[in-house]
Protein backbone atom coordinates (compact mmCIF):
# COMPACT_ATOMS: atom_id res chain seq x y z
CA UNK A 1 0.00 0.00 0.00
CA UNK A 2 1.53 3.18 -0.72
CA UNK A 3 -0.53 6.41 0.59
CA UNK A 4 0.03 9.75 -1.17
CA UNK A 5 -0.11 12.66 1.71
CA UNK A 6 -0.39 16.39 0.84
CA UNK A 7 0.49 18.94 3.58
CA UNK A 8 -0.28 22.93 3.83
CA UNK A 9 2.19 22.91 6.54
CA UNK A 10 4.83 20.54 7.77
CA UNK A 11 7.88 20.39 10.60
CA UNK A 12 9.31 22.55 11.45
CA UNK A 13 6.99 24.71 10.68
CA UNK A 14 4.33 25.25 13.60
CA UNK A 15 0.86 23.96 13.27
CA UNK A 16 -2.13 22.84 15.19
CA UNK A 17 -1.82 19.44 17.39
CA UNK A 18 0.75 18.15 14.94
CA UNK A 19 1.34 14.92 16.78
CA UNK A 20 -2.41 13.66 15.18
CA UNK A 21 -0.38 13.72 11.36
CA UNK A 22 2.82 12.47 13.26
CA UNK A 23 0.96 9.40 15.28
CA UNK A 24 -0.93 8.84 11.83
CA UNK A 25 2.29 8.52 9.82
CA UNK A 26 3.66 6.64 12.44
CA UNK A 27 1.21 3.98 12.54
CA UNK A 28 1.18 3.77 8.51
CA UNK A 29 4.82 2.93 8.87
CA UNK A 30 4.15 -0.14 11.16
CA UNK A 31 1.61 -1.47 9.21
CA UNK A 32 3.78 -1.39 6.56
CA UNK A 33 2.44 1.50 4.21
CA UNK A 34 4.92 3.49 1.85
CA UNK A 35 4.11 7.33 2.30
CA UNK A 36 5.12 10.01 -0.20
CA UNK A 37 4.56 13.91 1.42
CA UNK A 38 4.31 16.49 -0.93
CA UNK A 39 4.73 20.27 1.26
CA UNK A 40 5.78 23.57 0.12
CA UNK A 41 9.05 24.68 1.85
CA UNK A 42 8.58 25.91 5.26
CA UNK A 43 8.15 29.35 6.27
CA UNK A 44 5.56 30.18 8.73
CA UNK A 45 6.83 31.11 12.33
CA UNK A 46 10.65 30.15 10.88
CA UNK A 47 13.35 32.62 11.25
CA UNK A 48 15.18 33.04 8.20
CA UNK A 49 18.13 31.27 8.55
CA UNK A 50 15.48 28.27 9.00
CA UNK A 51 14.11 29.08 5.88
CA UNK A 52 17.39 29.26 4.14
CA UNK A 53 18.05 25.65 5.43
CA UNK A 54 15.24 24.29 4.04
CA UNK A 55 15.45 26.04 0.71
CA UNK A 56 18.45 24.14 -0.41
CA UNK A 57 16.17 20.71 1.19
CA UNK A 58 13.72 18.70 -1.22
CA UNK A 59 13.96 15.50 -0.03
CA UNK A 60 14.11 13.83 2.95
CA UNK A 61 13.60 9.76 4.35
CA UNK A 62 11.79 9.76 7.61
CA UNK A 63 10.40 6.71 9.67
CA UNK A 64 12.83 4.12 8.90
CA UNK A 65 12.26 5.31 4.56
CA UNK A 66 8.31 4.53 5.13
CA UNK A 67 7.82 8.24 4.46
CA UNK A 68 9.42 10.30 1.77
CA UNK A 69 8.75 14.02 2.79
CA UNK A 70 9.32 16.17 -1.02
CA UNK A 71 9.47 19.82 -0.79
CA UNK A 72 8.79 22.47 -3.79
CA UNK A 73 9.55 26.16 -4.01
CA UNK A 74 6.92 28.40 -2.22
CA UNK A 75 7.28 32.03 -1.23
CA UNK A 76 7.14 32.38 2.37
CA UNK A 77 3.75 33.19 4.17
CA UNK A 78 2.68 36.53 5.40
CA UNK A 79 0.40 38.32 7.39
CA UNK A 80 -1.10 39.79 4.04
CA UNK A 81 -4.45 37.57 3.65
CA UNK A 82 -4.80 38.37 -0.36
CA UNK A 83 -0.87 36.94 -0.51
CA UNK A 84 -1.59 34.15 1.66
CA UNK A 85 -5.14 33.33 -0.32
CA UNK A 86 -3.03 33.61 -3.85
CA UNK A 87 -0.32 31.04 -1.79
CA UNK A 88 -2.80 28.52 -1.14
CA UNK A 89 -4.46 28.95 -4.68
CA UNK A 90 -0.61 28.34 -6.15
CA UNK A 91 0.30 25.27 -4.05
CA UNK A 92 -3.16 23.53 -5.13
CA UNK A 93 -2.17 24.27 -8.47
CA UNK A 94 0.92 22.66 -7.77
CA UNK A 95 -0.37 19.75 -5.89
CA UNK A 96 -2.42 18.77 -8.45
CA UNK A 97 0.08 18.57 -10.93
CA UNK A 98 2.24 16.30 -8.74
CA UNK A 99 -0.85 14.37 -8.07
CA UNK A 100 -1.44 13.76 -11.96
CA UNK A 101 2.06 13.76 -13.57
CA UNK A 102 5.33 13.23 -10.58
CA UNK A 103 6.65 9.69 -11.19
CA UNK A 104 6.54 9.39 -6.89
CA UNK A 105 2.81 10.27 -6.94
CA UNK A 106 1.28 8.65 -10.07
CA UNK A 107 1.66 4.53 -8.63
CA UNK A 108 -0.04 5.91 -4.97
CA UNK A 109 -3.02 3.51 -4.42
CA UNK A 110 -4.57 5.86 -2.01
CA UNK A 111 -4.54 9.86 -1.36
CA UNK A 112 -5.51 11.37 1.79
CA UNK A 113 -6.01 15.08 2.95
CA UNK A 114 -7.13 17.63 5.77
CA UNK A 115 -9.54 20.22 5.55
CA UNK A 116 -7.32 22.80 5.58
CA UNK A 117 -7.01 24.90 3.61
CA UNK A 118 -10.64 24.43 2.07
CA UNK A 119 -9.45 24.19 -1.55
CA UNK A 120 -6.87 21.11 -0.97
CA UNK A 121 -9.96 18.76 -0.26
CA UNK A 122 -11.00 19.91 -3.87
CA UNK A 123 -7.65 18.94 -5.62
CA UNK A 124 -7.56 15.66 -4.19
CA UNK A 125 -10.68 15.16 -5.10
CA UNK A 126 -10.04 16.72 -9.07
CA UNK A 127 -6.84 13.95 -8.62
CA UNK A 128 -9.23 11.35 -7.70
CA UNK A 129 -11.36 11.70 -10.29
CA UNK A 130 -8.15 11.74 -12.78
CA UNK A 131 -6.16 8.99 -11.36
CA UNK A 132 -9.23 6.71 -9.83
CA UNK A 133 -7.91 6.27 -6.56
CA UNK A 134 -9.46 6.23 -3.36
CA UNK A 135 -9.75 9.47 -1.52
CA UNK A 136 -9.78 9.72 2.23
CA UNK A 137 -10.68 13.31 3.55
CA UNK A 138 -9.93 14.80 7.45
CA UNK A 139 -12.39 17.23 8.40
CA UNK A 140 -11.08 18.75 11.27
CA UNK A 141 -13.13 22.01 10.31
CA UNK A 142 -16.17 22.55 8.66
CA UNK A 143 -16.11 25.33 5.99
CA UNK A 144 -17.87 27.57 5.17
CA UNK A 145 -20.19 26.95 8.44
CA UNK A 146 -16.79 27.96 10.36
CA UNK A 147 -16.77 31.48 8.62
CA UNK A 148 -20.42 32.27 9.29
CA UNK A 149 -19.84 31.23 12.83
CA UNK A 150 -17.31 34.03 13.69
CA UNK A 151 -19.46 36.32 10.93
CA UNK A 152 -16.48 36.48 8.37
CA UNK A 153 -19.40 35.45 5.57
CA UNK A 154 -22.91 35.51 6.04
CA UNK A 155 -25.26 32.97 4.83
CA UNK A 156 -25.96 33.31 1.73
CA UNK A 157 -23.94 35.33 0.52
CA UNK A 158 -21.16 34.96 -1.94
CA UNK A 159 -18.34 33.89 -0.22
CA UNK A 160 -20.98 31.17 1.82
CA UNK A 161 -22.26 29.95 -1.92
CA UNK A 162 -18.66 29.50 -3.00
CA UNK A 163 -17.90 27.67 0.05
CA UNK A 164 -20.73 25.52 -0.19
CA UNK A 165 -19.93 24.36 -4.10
CA UNK A 166 -16.06 23.34 -2.48
CA UNK A 167 -17.59 22.09 0.32
CA UNK A 168 -20.14 19.84 -1.76
CA UNK A 169 -17.56 18.76 -4.57
CA UNK A 170 -15.20 17.51 -2.31
CA UNK A 171 -17.93 15.23 -0.06
CA UNK A 172 -19.11 13.72 -3.46
CA UNK A 173 -15.55 12.71 -4.35
CA UNK A 174 -14.48 11.55 -0.71
CA UNK A 175 -14.39 7.94 -0.55
CA UNK A 176 -14.20 8.14 3.52
CA UNK A 177 -14.83 11.12 5.14
CA UNK A 178 -13.11 11.28 8.44
CA UNK A 179 -15.12 13.58 10.92
CA UNK A 180 -13.96 14.81 14.82
CA UNK A 181 -17.53 14.64 16.57
CA UNK A 182 -20.68 13.25 16.30
CA UNK A 183 -21.78 16.89 16.06
CA UNK A 184 -19.79 16.88 12.63
CA UNK A 185 -21.22 14.04 11.55
CA UNK A 186 -24.72 15.19 11.85
CA UNK A 187 -23.83 18.37 9.96
CA UNK A 188 -22.34 16.79 7.22
CA UNK A 189 -25.39 14.23 6.60
CA UNK A 190 -27.73 17.16 6.69
CA UNK A 191 -26.12 18.35 3.82
CA UNK A 192 -26.65 14.78 1.80
CA UNK A 193 -23.39 12.70 2.94
CA UNK A 194 -24.49 9.57 3.05
CA UNK A 195 -23.52 7.61 6.47
CA UNK A 196 -21.82 4.99 5.46
CA UNK A 197 -19.21 7.62 3.71
CA UNK A 198 -18.70 8.95 7.27
CA UNK A 199 -16.17 7.57 10.16
CA UNK A 200 -15.93 9.50 13.76
CA UNK A 201 -12.43 9.49 14.97
CA UNK A 202 -12.19 11.49 18.07
CA UNK A 203 -8.88 13.65 17.91
CA UNK A 204 -6.77 12.03 20.50
CA UNK A 205 -3.82 13.07 23.36
CA UNK A 206 -0.78 11.02 25.59
CA UNK A 207 -2.80 11.13 28.43
CA UNK A 208 0.76 10.16 29.82
CA UNK A 209 2.76 13.14 28.16
CA UNK A 210 0.61 15.88 29.97
CA UNK A 211 0.81 15.73 33.50
CA UNK A 212 0.13 18.41 36.54
CA UNK A 213 3.33 20.89 37.37
CA UNK A 214 3.55 22.39 41.13
CA UNK A 215 3.38 26.40 40.49
CA UNK A 216 6.66 26.40 42.34
CA UNK A 217 8.22 24.01 39.86
CA UNK A 218 6.68 25.96 36.45
CA UNK A 219 9.06 28.01 35.09
CA UNK A 220 6.85 29.93 33.15
CA UNK A 221 5.79 31.83 35.83
CA UNK A 222 9.12 33.20 36.23
CA UNK A 223 10.05 33.24 32.18
CA UNK A 224 6.86 35.55 32.05
CA UNK A 225 6.60 37.42 35.19
CA UNK A 226 2.92 35.95 36.09
CA UNK A 227 2.53 36.18 39.61
CA UNK A 228 1.84 32.49 41.04
CA UNK A 229 -0.67 33.69 43.58
CA UNK A 230 -2.98 34.39 41.16
CA UNK A 231 -5.84 32.27 39.42
CA UNK A 232 -5.44 32.44 34.71
CA UNK A 233 -7.94 31.55 32.72
CA UNK A 234 -5.39 30.63 29.73
CA UNK A 235 -5.79 30.33 25.76
CA UNK A 236 -3.49 28.53 23.77
CA UNK A 237 -3.52 28.06 20.15
CA UNK A 238 -4.09 30.20 16.87
CA UNK A 239 -4.63 33.84 17.21
CA UNK A 240 -6.54 34.05 13.92
CA UNK A 241 -9.54 35.50 12.46
CA UNK A 242 -11.79 32.73 13.04
CA UNK A 243 -10.94 32.17 17.09
CA UNK A 244 -13.27 35.15 18.16
CA UNK A 245 -10.41 36.75 20.31
CA UNK A 246 -12.68 39.75 21.11
CA UNK A 247 -14.90 37.41 23.40
CA UNK A 248 -11.83 36.49 25.49
CA UNK A 249 -10.92 40.45 25.21
CA UNK A 250 -14.82 41.72 26.43
CA UNK A 251 -14.70 39.27 29.06
CA UNK A 252 -11.12 40.11 30.22
CA UNK A 253 -12.51 43.72 30.47
CA UNK A 254 -15.49 42.77 32.71
CA UNK A 255 -13.09 41.21 34.97
CA UNK A 256 -10.76 43.85 35.22
CA UNK A 257 -12.28 44.39 38.61
CA UNK A 258 -10.79 41.03 39.94
CA UNK A 259 -7.72 41.32 40.90
CA UNK A 260 -6.79 38.03 41.46
CA UNK A 261 -8.26 37.02 38.04
CA UNK A 262 -6.10 37.27 35.07
CA UNK A 263 -5.57 36.03 31.44
CA UNK A 264 -2.64 34.55 29.65
CA UNK A 265 -3.16 34.14 25.72
CA UNK A 266 -0.28 31.90 24.15
CA UNK A 267 -0.20 31.90 20.59
CA UNK A 268 0.66 33.34 17.17
CA UNK A 269 -1.95 34.21 13.84
CA UNK A 270 -3.31 36.55 11.78
CA UNK A 271 -5.40 38.39 14.19
CA UNK A 272 -2.24 38.59 17.15
CA UNK A 273 -0.90 42.15 15.81
CA UNK A 274 -4.79 43.79 16.30
CA UNK A 275 -5.51 41.65 19.48
CA UNK A 276 -2.18 43.48 21.10
CA UNK A 277 -3.09 46.98 19.59
CA UNK A 278 -6.55 46.78 21.00
CA UNK A 279 -4.97 45.31 24.62
CA UNK A 280 -2.95 48.48 24.76
CA UNK A 281 -5.75 51.14 22.71
CA UNK A 282 -8.45 49.74 25.78
CA UNK A 283 -5.93 49.21 28.67
CA UNK A 284 -6.82 46.08 29.27
CA UNK A 285 -4.21 45.50 32.23
CA UNK A 286 -5.51 41.61 32.79
CA UNK A 287 -4.35 39.97 29.86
Amino acid sequence: MKVLLFKTYYEPESVASPYLGIHIQETFAKEGFKMELFTPTPSRGLDNETIAKYRKIRVEQKLGGMLTVRRFPLYAEGKNPILRALRYFIQCIKLFMIGIFNKHAKDADIIMVSSTPPIIGPTAGLIKKCRHIPLIYNLQDIFPDSLVGTGLAKKDGLLWKIGRVIENFTYRNADKIIVISQDFKRNIMAKGVPEEKIEVIYNWVDEQAVVHIPRNENKLFEKYNLDPNKFYITYCGNIGLTQNMDLLLDVAKELSSEENIHFVLVGEGADKARVVKRVENENINNI
